[in-house]
């Protein structure tokens, strides 16, 4: 059977897939090229949500189903309220931003959207099998084919959650606050949290998230969500009107090593989650932003995706929270009691200088890091 060729293939519709294939039927540079967005699945359903903070108006200001300008978090031993300044927290639904792409894409005549399932992918000479037909391209962005975090030594920690979003006759919800961690219901020792974001005063998501190395049996998601609801927010009776659940990688194994001359992985498996905080959505459309530039300068697809002075701080990050798993809830009290919400967010974006970056390293306590930083140095 002869390969179906295209210039440009992208294996996966999911957000690194989609936002890329916006990226390219957005710029007249790539009217040219032939490209195609293969994916198993339909993509008719929310099965998600994606948050990310931003300032003032953005690219996806459209589709956006909600947004804060307010936050609050709670610790061990301090509950805090953040004015978001000029700053704004933004969920989309993901069902919004998936008709958005898959609309765009079949307006454009050079992009096509073909439902199939990619069984095998060869990386060198940039071909792959589906179900129901090969196919082959000039250059290739892979969102599918799994890297080998699981069994790398570099420093790993899992974020995997579930969420309900519910809907409460009582009005009970802070509707203009969202609340960005809330350890005072943790499971066991380890760095869990709650995290709500309010749609209404009777409407929210409510997501039970760890941080940490192993997953947690399935019914200790629901017993932790059931439990925050009824005791934190006084709520008895309440339904379900929608449910999520995943698990996300925040690891430093060297994900770039996988990319090649014209082949590139994208999303998780290509490293696009910043590895100390689990977001990916605004780190996807930075990421993008770059493969653009490098396809348009013609240079290496991966030049300039990484910060290797913030791959080493989330390196130091993730070792200490991945062997003293117990300290989460701490060290992310002492981050965000004791500097300001602007500076952590340019922090997390990796926008700051080494000068602001020294000052808030400074504010943790000392012991903790330096021993994580004397076990990375031994490796």
């Amino acid at each position: 059977m002869k390969d179906k060729h295209f210039d440009f293939l992208i294996l996966g519709g999911g957000l690194s897939g989609m936002q890329l294939a916006l990226a390219i039927a957005n710029d007249s540079f790539f009217n040219k090229y032939s490209i195609a967005v293969i994916e198993k699945d339909k993509k008719n359903r929310n099965d998600r949500n994606w948050s990310f903070w931003e300032k003032d108006h953005g690219l996806w200001d459209e589709i956006v189903f909600k947004q804060w300008d307010k936050a609050y978090f709670f610790g061990p031993n301090k509950a805090l309220t953040f004015h978001l300044n000029n700053y704004r927290y933004k969920t989309i639904r993901s069902i919004d931003f998936y008709t958005l792409a898959k609309q765009t894409i079949e307006s454009s005549s050079n992009i096509e959207w073909i439902e199939d399932e990619i069984l095998e992918v060869n990386p060198p000479r940039k071909i792959c099998k589906g179900k129901h037909t090969a196919y082959s391209a000039n250059k290739m962005f892979d969102g599918i084919s799994k890297s080998a975090w699981e069994h790398s030594k570099h420093p790993t920690v899992l974020q995997h959650f579930r969420g309900w979003t519910i809907s409460s006759e009582k009005e009970v919800f802070t509707e203009d606050a969202f609340c960005m961690m809330d350890f005072r219901l943790r499971f066991e020792h380890q760095c869990s949290f709650t995290y709500i974001l309010p749609y209404s005063s009777t409407h929210a998501l409510v997501e039970y998230t760890f941080f940490s190395p192993e997953t947690v049996p399935s019914q200790v998601y629901d017993q932790m969500l059931k439990n925050y609801i009824t005791d934190q927010l006084g709520i008895e009776d309440y339904t379900i009107k929608e449910k999520e659940e995943g698990m996300i990688p925040m690891s430093t194994y060297p994900f770039h090593k996988d990319n090649q001359k014209d082949y590139l992985k994208i999303g998780t498996q290509g490293g696009w989650v910043k590895p100390s905080s689990g977001y990916s959505f605004k780190s996807t459309e930075n990421k993008i932003n770059k493969v653009i530039h490098n396809l348009k300068s013609n240079q290496a697809l991966d030049k300039d995706l990484f910060k290797k002075r913030f791959l080493y701080y989330d390196r130091i990050f993730l070792r200490l929270l991945q062997e003293q798993n117990h300290r989460g809830a701490s060290l992310f009290e002492q981050l965000y009691s004791t500097n300001s919400i602007d500076d952590i967010f340019l922090f997390l974006d990796e926008e700051t200088t080494l000068f602001q970056e020294m000052r808030i390293m400074n504010k943790f306590e000392k012991m903790p890091f330096l021993k994580s930083l004397g076990k990375e140095l031994m490796n």
